[in-house]
């Protein structure tokens, strides 16, 4: 595979690990289950011994990891952290994720995460599956009560819809963007994780994973839309009671469930809430006396952009924002053999303009309930 900086550019944008893996304390050697992570229908046991790591590495710097779960697990405090090529810095995570349910995990403000190749004498002292150069984080437990099992990870590399080389490819551009080039490989990462952002506000749409936590909702007996869809995982359904949030079952068969596509969670069954106002009389009805803002979820959402029939769209309109950006903002010459060099910049910048916002408008839908 070609590689950049001892990268491989093809995984940059994977929505998966590339490699995932156990360090096996009390047997002293590693253990791959990277390929079991990819697929659902084969569960892997997660951090059955304090003494243990799990290592998770990808090409590129990501955001956020989705954990699916067969079996939840109770786990003491969790104590991640990241590699900036020569040692691990533990790192304060935004909201600690426990894995007692579906949900994910969220990597920020890693200021000096570097890619790190393992070898047989570092971070253990044993032979690793390989010696990729790859960004790692790496977590551990206090203790070990309930051993979760994992059915599937997804990942959300920093570039999703788009890669450097795509755009260094839609340029014309004789060399690729490295640690060295005007505008950096890492700073084109960013261009292309703005211009993500773009067309996720334009769209109302992500097809990159997402994980909202305690979003507050009024009930309502005919259903709850929620913020964010299509929804992957309804990971927890919460309603206060006056004193504390009852957590509900969820599933078809429960007391909750959901329409993935749609965002819409409905009610299998019919009950009131506790009332915060007494009403009575002929004005009592489904709606009064009922607590502001009751019910919470949580749930994992997001599109998938291998199979989405707008992905091909998707990937198009980031590769040209991209484009723009480096265009306009940067002395890119230094990387131009043929091409756009050729064309009159200001043209060639106006004409990518127009077609994005045309495509953008594809994108754009609305959906009624």
């Amino acid at each position: 595979m070609p590689r950049v900086d001892g990268i491989q550019v093809e995984m940059e944008n994977y929505p998966h690990f590339s490699a995932v893996w156990q360090w096996d304390d009390s047997g002293g050697a590693y253990v791959n289950h990277t390929k079991s992570i990819m697929k659902t229908g084969t569960d892997v046991s997660f951090l059955d011994d304090a003494d243990d790591y799990w290592y998770f590495g990808h090409s590129s710097r990501y955001e956020l990891a989705v954990f699916l779960l067969a079996i939840n697990g109770n786990y003491g405090d969790m104590t991640w952290e990241y590699s900036n090529g020569g040692s691990w810095t533990e790192f304060v995570v935004p909201e600690e994720y426990d894995f007692s349910t579906n949900g994910g995990e969220r990597f920020q403000y890693l200021a000096d995460w570097s890619s790190l190749s393992f070898s047989d004498t570092s971070p253990h002292s044993a032979t690793p599956p390989d010696e990729e150069y790859r960004y790692w984080t790496r977590v551990s437990t206090a203790s070990v009560t309930t051993v979760a099992s994992i059915t599937e990870i997804y990942v959300n590399p920093i570039c999703r819809y788009t890669t450097p080389t795509i755009v260094k490819n839609y340029l014309q551009f004789d060399i690729d963007f490295d640690a060295t080039s005007s505008p950096s490989r890492e700073q084109v990462q960013e261009i292309i994780n703005r211009a993500e952002s773009r067309i996720d506000y334009d769209s109302h749409k992500t097809w990159k994973y997402g994980y909202a936590e305690h979003e507050d909702h009024q009930f309502d007996r005919y259903g709850i839309r929620t913020l964010h869809y299509p929804i992957v995982s309804l990971t927890s359904f919460e309603i206060w009671n006056g004193n504390s949030y009852e957590v509900y079952d969820v599933g078809r068969n429960e007391e909750v469930f959901d329409i993935d596509e749609l965002g819409m969670i409905y009610f299998s069954r019919f009950f009131i809430l506790p009332a915060r106002l007494a009403v009575s009389g002929p004005l009592w009805r489904w709606g009064y006396g009922e607590f502001t803002f009751p019910v919470r979820v949580s749930y994992i959402y997001g599109r998938n952009l291998d199979t989405d029939y707008q992905g091909g769209l998707v990937r198009e309109i980031a590769t040209k924002l991209a484009a723009i950006d480096i265009l306009t903002s940067n002395d890119y010459t230094v990387l131009l053999s043929s091409g756009v060099e050729h064309m009159d910049m200001s043209s060639k910048v106006e004409q990518l303009n127009k077609e994005v916002e045309e495509k953008l408008e594809l994108l754009k839908s609305f959906t009624v309930i």
